[in-house]
């Protein structure tokens, strides 16, 4: 119904010319080159794959090299960006400045290189200082210590330089250690205290170290945890710090000087982007290159296009190149599907894209599918302002930040729900809820009421009415594409008897439940449609089956009816979502307006109109994207699609941070 009809592309090129071949198919993005020709079993006598793996894995690590390269820069360099940054496209480059990147990756990897030289010496810096500030933190309690840590005593002295596991002062301390030996001569010194330790330094003579000795030990007594490998001998404590400020001090400034260049080097942004893209693409195509067949003297394609490029590719390729170049239409099944539909349907195929694509021989549900689409979201939310809201903003994003494909088509979609919610909405009389009555009685003294054609808040059960003939209407579509599909298949029998007898059954109830309001005679004709439908159903609907078991499967076969009522009263939930909009916005309308038209009422107005309706139209707008898409799935595509596509995928320039203008493409 809406696929580009693919042709299978078959070409022969000499092997010399297949560099600048592969990389004009690139830039033009229309071959999706078949990958069964990576195995050898699949190719034509005479041929060969290469072994690219060793120039692809170059050229991955070369992309990855550089990738990391730009994370240091975007880490140490921030690029202030706006609020839709998120969405803005890639940026767009002309074919000579892509050029000028092939000319100058050399430099950028170059430069690259250097970045992670910076950041790898950064980084060593920063663990020096973190060690040195560490030992300045542990020799912080020894600044007073006038002798080297090394210092053991004199010929007739002996010293103890170290740590206790508990406060004392130097009077506590001396009275312990005279209490344990008072033969001793010793003088001690409290170098610094804490509650959790106490460092200190004592001189004995040295035939009393031995019992001193033992007599420190048996209080915990430890060898000052400092200065291990780097305090050299005869080094004063002072000294030792200001060596180590002045090594640490030397190694921030180089630390700062390496950030200062990185963030210099931040000015190459753009070009190690480009260069990145560069490389990738370059890896893509080497990876083709492994999937293809060669001789010596030539090389093969095979892959498919869509029949309205085949005269691109043909006129692009054969005034250029010396090549046999056949196609054929694509009927063996295994062909890549492309969506082809107007401005209307395409927004809608990102909802059919994320069930699955239709497989090569099936139809695209999209148009039949886009209408109900949005039809039901702008019933569900059915409110004009947010409508608007929708339209505007969609328009907006798709003008300031010229998004991807996959992004614009989105918020296409947007914009076409926005157009049938301002539609309903309208239809409602609903414009932000009833802030417009609300707002002009209660600041103006005059309210103003919109024309509606219906009131959901008052005349629900129309309004359920109305969702259920809209669902039926939808239930009897999917059952005409499933027709469709069986009477196309060659399942003729099937189409009349098994849908076709469903359809006009269905279509003789609801003629009949019409009918009872509106004439006797539509309900009779609906009555006896019905039954008739019926007994055909029950005649052929067990016809594979012998004997009476034929009559019972038929019979059998009206309990599906229980199915489509089920299906039909999931239709409710338009009604449902579209009185919760309704109710939400009224609400936050009369918390706006409860303290009446004064100051004060203006002021919380104010307050609670953009933030209420912020929230109501957050919370409604996901309400009615989710469950059209389950009344789409659910209730449509279940009656006749199978999906199961395979995308088109092109050989072409895959790059993440540039695009080149479709006007420079050769």
């Amino acid at each position: 119904m809406a696929k580009m009809q693919m042709m299978r592309v078959g070409m022969v090129a000499l092997r010399s010319d297949r560099k600048p071949l592969l990389e004009a198919l690139q830039w033009m993005g229309v071959l999706d080159i078949e990958s069964a020709a990576a195995s050898e079993e699949t190719l034509p006598e005479g041929f060969t794959r290469p072994d690219t793996r060793s120039q692809t894995a170059s050229f991955e690590r070369a992309a990855a090299v550089a990738a990391q390269a730009l994370g240091i820069l975007n880490e140490a360099a921030p690029e202030s960006k706006g609020l839709l940054a998120g969405l803005s496209g890639r940026r767009e480059i002309t074919a000579e400045d892509f050029e000028q990147t092939v000319a100058d990756s050399r430099e950028i990897m170059d430069l690259c290189h250097q970045v992670l030289d910076w950041q790898k010496r950064r980084t060593e810096c920063a663990a020096d200082i973190q060690r040195i500030s560490t030992s300045l933190e542990q020799m912080a309690p020894w600044q007073s210590l006038d002798v080297p840590f090394r210092f053991g005593g004199t010929r007739t002295t002996a010293a103890f330089i170290g740590v206790l596991p508990a406060r004392f002062s130097e009077t506590e301390l001396r009275d312990a250690l005279a209490g344990k030996e008072p033969g001793a001569a010793f003088e001690v010194e409290v170098l610094h205290t804490s509650p959790e330790q106490t460092c200190l330094f004592l001189l004995c003579r040295r035939e009393d170290a031995a019992a001193l000795g033992q007599t420190l030990r048996s209080m915990g007594f430890s060898r000052p945890p400092v200065t291990a490998g780097t305090s050299k001998q005869g080094m004063l404590p002072t000294d030792e710090i200001d060596r180590l400020q002045d090594r640490r001090r030397a190694l921030e400034e180089e630390r700062a000087d390496l950030t200062r260049q990185i963030e210099e080097a931040a000015a190459n942004r753009r070009r190690i982007e480009n260069t990145i893209d560069y490389y990738t693409v370059r890896a893509e195509k080497y990876r083709i290159i492994g999937e293809l067949g060669h001789t010596r003297h030539t090389f093969l394609v095979t892959g498919y296009i869509p029949e309205v490029d085949l005269p691109l590719l043909k006129d692009r390729l054969e005034t250029r190149f010396s090549l046999l170049l056949e196609a054929e239409p694509a009927e063996d099944g295994k062909a890549p599907v492309k969506l082809r539909n107007n401005a209307f349907v395409r927004p809608a195929e990102t909802i059919t894209e994320m069930y699955a694509l239709p497989l090569a021989s099936d139809i695209d549900p999209t148009p039949v599918m886009s209408i109900f689409y949005y039809l039901f979201f702008g019933m569900m939310l059915s409110d004009a302002g947010y409508g608007l809201l929708l339209v505007l903003g969609s328009w907006f994003l798709i003008k300031k930040c010229r998004p991807e494909p996959g992004m614009r088509r989105n918020l296409q979609l947007f914009f076409c729900c926005g157009v049938a919610t301002i539609f309903w909405g309208l239809a409602f009389g609903s414009f932000f809820g009833d802030a417009i009555p609300l707002i002009s009685g209660t600041f103006f003294g005059h309210e103003v009421n919109l024309p509606r054609l219906l009131d959901p808040m008052t005349q629900a059960v129309e309004l359920l009415v109305l969702s259920l003939v809209l669902g039926f209407l939808q239930i009897m579509v999917g059952m005409g594409c499933k027709f469709y599909v069986q009477w196309r298949s060659g399942d003729r029998w099937g189409a009349v008897f098994d849908t076709g007898f469903w359809m006009t059954g269905l279509a003789g109830i609801g003629l009949w439940l019409a009918g009872g309001m509106l004439t006797p005679v539509l309900a009779t004709v609906g009555m006896w449609t019905a039954i008739l439908s019926a007994l055909g159903l029950v005649l052929t609907a067990g016809r594979a089956k012998k004997g009476p078991m034929r009559f019972v499967s038929g019979l059998a076969s009206l309990y599906d009816s229980t199915s489509y009522v089920s299906d039909l009263m999931s239709y409710s939930r338009l009604m449902a979502l579209g009185l919760t909009t309704g109710a939400m916005a009224s609400v936050f309308n009369k918390l706006g307006t409860i303290m009446g038209g004064g100051v004060g009422g203006v002021i919380l107005m104010l307050i609670i109109f953009p933030v209420g309706h912020a929230i109501s139209f957050g919370l409604n707008a996901l309400g009615a994207y989710v469950h059209t898409i389950r009344l789409q799935y659910v209730e449509l595509f279940s009656k006749f699609y199978e999906g199961g596509g395979r995308p088109f995928r092109p050989f072409a320039l895959r790059s993440h941070y540039i695009r080149i203008k479709e006007e420079t493409k050769q």
